[in-house]
């Protein structure tokens, strides 16, 4: 009885444990699900809202995946030898070629060409559609076209966020950008090309990238799988490079004359537990603090008197503490912010009242 007893908990706790895995919320950038792909050479990624697309500028074959496993469903050929870009629209699969800059509606029904335009650019290396556009990523003039997807009509352009940028796709409302080198993924507006959040790529070589089902698809080059990145979330950030440290400061103050430093009181800011940061310690001072307390805008501080310090001499105090710290990424979606009306009175009062304020 007793064994069945001990049995029964710790199949209990394996439950709890598994169940807390399953509903930790993501944060930007989590992989939700990977998988690897049929072929050695992948470039554009492209959803036609059932399935997803996928280049291979070497074999220029296109394969048709299920995005729940990977499986290939459908192989064809590419309308041309360098497949780099791919975007779904207009019923039609578009394929950029960026040797020749040449763009390609293909209808998959058929595998016929209906129609095709030269971009603005030889390198026209991604592609995405969305509100009845076509946007193209040109790397050898480094800049983000939209245009008419029927004949390549220039309607606007602005310069990529970054040299390296490999591919872009359309969420409905917001263009997102790989960076093969820096190995981020930026969201960027489609008007203005400001970048509004970046996310740190799932793998060594962000190639193509598609939006699928709600989240961000992004093919890795040299890793050759497909990973599916939650962008929304109750989580706001994401951690990187957690690591403990034991952090000390240090406070010096050198009195070089010629008058008396008088009655010198020091109050400064002591660390507080924050998303990226968990102390591990309590901290150690090399003088005692006269006392501690929260400041008006409940910030942890600790006083101390260090009295007068003549001319020629210094007063210096130390402490530190062990903690768990991290690099902490925010993505903040502009739509989901409120207004300054949205803060609650009395923080807007105490927090925003004296600083200038941009909109």
């Amino acid at each position: 009885m007793k064994h069945s007893s001990m049995r029964i908990s710790l199949l209990a706790a394996a439950a709890l444990l598994l169940f807390a895995h399953a509903t930790a919320p993501a944060a930007p950038g989590d992989v939700k699900a990977s998988f690897n792909i049929p072929c050695y050479y992948p470039s554009g990624l492209a959803s036609d809202g059932k399935n997803l697309y996928l280049a291979d500028w070497r074999s220029a074959k296109l394969y048709a995946l299920s995005p729940a496993d990977g499986s290939v469903l459908r192989t064809l050929d590419a309308p041309t030898l360098k497949p780099r870009g791919l975007a779904f629209g207009r019923d039609r699969l578009f394929v950029s070629d960026d040797h020749t800059g040449f763009v390609y509606a293909l209808n998959l029904e058929s595998g016929i060409v209906d129609w095709s335009f030269q971009a603005p650019g030889s390198g026209a290396a991604g592609l995405a559609f969305g509100n009845g556009r076509l946007f193209i990523l040109e790397r050898s003039s480094k800049k983000i076209f939209t245009v008419i997807p029927e004949d390549g009509t220039i309607l606007s352009y602005f310069d990529v966020p970054d040299n390296a940028c490999e591919s872009i796709c359309f969420d409905g409302r917001y263009l997102w950008v790989s960076n093969r080198v820096a190995d981020e993924i930026y969201m960027v507006d489609p008007e203005s090309g400001m970048v509004i959040g970046i996310l740190a790529a799932p793998g060594p070589y962000a190639a193509g990238l598609a939006w699928h089902d709600g989240d961000l698809w992004n093919v890795d080059f040299q890793n050759r799988k497909i990973y599916r990145l939650a962008t929304k979330g109750e989580t706001k950030y994401r951690l990187s490079d957690t690591r403990e440290a034991r952090v000390e400061y240090l406070w010096a103050l050198n009195n070089y004359g010629p008058g008396e430093v008088k009655d010198l009181v020091l109050n400064i800011a002591l660390p507080d537990e924050l998303p990226n940061q968990t102390l591990l310690s309590d901290m150690a001072f090399s003088i005692p603090p006269s006392s501690t307390g929260a400041d008006a805008w409940d910030q942890n501080c600790a006083k101390f008197e260090l009295g007068d310090v003549p001319a020629g001499t210094k007063k210096a105090m130390t402490f530190h503490v062990n903690a768990r710290v991290s690099a902490i990424r925010y993505l903040i979606i502009p739509e989901e912010t409120g207004s300054l009306r949205d803060i609650p009175k009395d923080i807007r009062a105490s927090a925003a009242g004296t600083f200038p304020k941009w909109c």
